[in-house]
């Protein structure tokens, strides 16, 4: 809806005069133009149609375009002209990463694109495929293609000036406008926007991003009677509205600007969620925002002033840090089965300084802030949802800790003494007022949720001060991950997927000789996909780290399961460079396995196999002989899962001047751990790309998604 919208709006401005005929075609002259990678150069040739260059285009498979967006006239316009009847064609705009931008995917004739890249411009790509999820057929269907660029004036909500013409924000809950086109609102004359507020949802939320140094903009929600409901407009950056509307049905939010129209920018969200439960709140009220907070007194509970407080909403308190008492202690008591607080120390401005997240009872705060004055601590509960639920809050000042050679996590130097990092999402030094000191090994001791085993560690510490790793133990002390960063890069990542709930310990250490270098990190966990089932026989190989090598005569231990993603170290000899891998299994829901080639770094994608159907196969030239990496993966993109699908994996080695093409087989030489041959072809020599850049991220989904505009 938001494309068509948009081509209705932009109508005036469409470049006329494209023809073409319909009817399949012969192969068109810009081939092979397949992938990014070989993407036709259509640079030279803003505003002249396809059909004018060489000839219309033929999509007898997905076609790429390159195009270079100069500076300031970075509104991009792509119009692709076609008959349905004769194929249903669907065009998409990348940037230069190869992360998807905007699509246009309607079941009509033609589709169109207006979007705004960055005011710096740069290189771009289109891609032009075939709808065949319902049938579809790549069949030399005949196209018209043309692209060009204009310098934005307003925005592309336009004409939103009133409430007859406001845009339709009802289907982009829990968008911002940039998300929709690349770029938010212009605030060139007043805007409206119509939204939608679902019955059961009528609390209504929403958010104006903007300077208040480029013009005083504010926010206004409407009725369906046009009859003003609530507003928000502060003399700060930034407005918001978070108001249970009294019914539900058609409402308007307005963005006006109270010092003249200069055409500035801003961005928009907004949301419906289920109202807050009508509660009886606590004798701290009003204090759920800045302006309101209760002054809390210094070492006292809030139930010895007047009684325990209620988590009705979100509670404000001020407190104030005397001169030499600067290390702020701050004590959140309260039952986590009845809902999940959190407690956040703030700046006089309101900005978070640290804050504890974590999901048991109660929450605290230790830090050293940086001089005396007036702070703020803010209850909030993380799901939004506020169900009435007692809580005792104190507060203290003491002198800062005296500066000594090791860290406040110290002593941790083992699994007996380790220090208990329990707060998710938080810094360490959020929790210890500062950067920790590689003096020694150290031990943080965590504790998974049986729900969330999906485990994420992050180092922060610079490699040339020394080489730090971190290994993750279980609760017998047994190792059941790595750090998967290798070489001299700074920081070390770990991503791995735990057995269980339960008790884990990570220790940080230090290759070399320590010698006292700062260093902080971070831990997370997310609900996994699936509980893992009975894995294979080359676990644990979730990471390049724990890879499983295979060889080229070891005896067979059966077929790999997908529960997880799945690495596997290969070795390549010099007088045999050219590899050929095959990834065999049946396609279907939460099955759809994907094969990559990683180079030795553990993180560059040097090829990659990722259709929709069963078996992958990759051949693929490496620069150097050497150790590489086979990663299998599944595709979650349709929300598909690891779901223990099985699968068989066979790679052979070959002499370069002698690779026969897609078709190669071998015999005696096949991996032999994962038995099996055959696949479809994939992709081939030269060529490199960061594991979290274009490949993963973009290509997989080139293939599969699809979103009905």
């Amino acid at each position: 809806m938001i494309i068509q919208f948009i081509r209705y709006l932009v109508t005036v401005v469409l470049l006329a005069g494209i023809s073409f005929n319909a009817s399949a075609i012969a192969e068109d002259p810009y081939e092979v133009n397949n992938t990014l990678f070989t993407a036709t150069d259509l640079s030279l040739y803003q505003a002249v149609p396809l059909s004018t260059i060489a000839g219309q285009g033929a999509s007898w498979d997905e076609d790429w375009y390159m195009i270079y967006v100069n500076s300031g006239s970075n509104r991009v316009q792509v119009d692709l002209q076609f008959l349905n009847t004769d194929a249903d064609l669907d065009l998409e705009l990348y940037d230069s990463s190869g992360v998807l931008l905007i699509e246009s995917t309607s079941a009509t004739d033609n589709e169109y694109i207006e979007y705004d890249v960055a005011p710096t411009g740069g290189t771009y790509y289109i891609r032009v495929i075939t709808y065949t999820l319902a049938g579809g057929l790549y069949n030399g269907a005949a196209y018209d293609l043309q692209w060009n660029t204009v310098t934005p004036v307003d925005d592309l909500y336009e004409e939103n000036d009133s409430f007859a013409s406001a845009f339709d924000h009802t289907g982009n809950e829990g968008f911002w406008l940039s998300d929709l086109t690349g770029s938010g609102g212009i605030a060139a004359d007043v805007d409206y926007y119509m939204i939608t507020v679902t019955s059961g949802y009528e609390r209504v939320q929403v958010e104006l991003l903007h300077s208040q140094a480029e013009g005083d903009l504010g926010i206004e929600l409407y009725d369906a009677a046009f009859a003003s409901v609530v507003y928000s407009n502060s003399d700060t950056d930034n407005e918001s509205i978070d108001f249970e509307v009294p019914v539900a049905g058609t409402y308007y939010i307005a963005v006006y600007n109270n010092s003249g129209y200069t055409g500035q920018a801003y961005d928009l969200w907004w949301d419906d969620l289920v109202p807050t439960t009508v509660v009886t709140d606590d004798a701290y009220e009003e204090n759920d925002d800045i302006s309101t907070a209760y002054s809390q007194s210094v070492n006292t509970w809030l139930s010895a002033i007047s009684g325990m407080a209620v988590a009705a909403d979100q509670d404000w308190y001020q407190i104030q840090v005397s001169s030499g008492l600067t290390r702020v202690q701050v004590d959140l008591q309260f039952t986590h089965a009845e809902g999940d607080l959190d407690i956040a120390l703030k700046d006089s401005a309101g900005s978070t300084i640290t804050e504890s997240i974590g999901v048991v009872d109660n929450e605290s705060i230790d830090y050293d802030v940086v001089s005396a004055g007036t702070y703020y601590l803010v209850v909030t509960n993380s799901s939004g949802v506020y169900t009435s639920q007692s809580y005792d809050l104190l507060w203290n000042g003491v002198q800062p800790t005296t500066t000594v050679s090791d860290d406040l996590a110290e002593p941790n130097n083992d699994s007996a003494s380790a220090f208990v990092f329990s707060s998710t999402s938080t810094w360490l030094s959020d929790l210890t007022g500062g950067f920790v000191t590689s003096n020694d090994e150290d031990w943080y001791q965590i504790t998974v949720p049986a729900d969330k085993t999906q485990l994420y560690v992050y180092l922060e510490y610079i490699y040339s001060q020394g080489d730090i790793d971190i290994t993750l133990y279980n609760s017998l002390q047994q190792i059941v991950g790595t750090g998967n960063t290798t070489g001299t890069n700074d920081n070390d990542e770990m991503s791995f997927r735990v057995s269980s709930g339960g008790t884990y310990y990570i220790r940080v250490y230090n290759s070399g000789s320590y010698s006292g270098q700062n260093y902080n990190m971070w831990w997370g966990v997310t609900t996994p996909s699936t509980t893992i089932a009975n894995d294979d026989a080359y676990e644990v190989n979730n990471n390049a780290a724990s890879a499983y090598p295979l060889s080229l005569n070891n005896t067979s231990l059966g077929q790999g399961i997908s529960n997880d993603e799945d690495w596997y170290q290969i070795v390549v000899p010099a007088d045999k460079k050219h590899i050929i891998a095959d990834l065999l299994f049946t396609h279907g829901v939460n099955s759809d396995l994907d094969l990559y080639l990683i180079d030795s770094d553990g993180t560059t994608i040097l090829a990659g196999s990722f259709t929709a159907d069963s078996n992958e196969n990759i051949e693929f030239t490496v620069p150097a002989s050497g150790a590489y990496y086979l990663q299998v993966v599944t595709w979650t993109g349709d929300g598909d899962s690891y779901a223990g699908a099985t699968y068989e994996l066979r790679y052979s080695v070959v002499d370069p001047n002698n690779a026969t093409g897609n078709t190669t087989t071998t015999t005696n030489t096949k991996g032999g751990i994962l038995t099996g041959g055959g696949g479809s072809s994939g992709g081939g020599g030269g060529g490199s790309l960061g594991l979290t850049g274009l490949l993963l991220i973009l290509l997989p989904a080139l293939l599969r998604r699809r979103i009905y505009s």
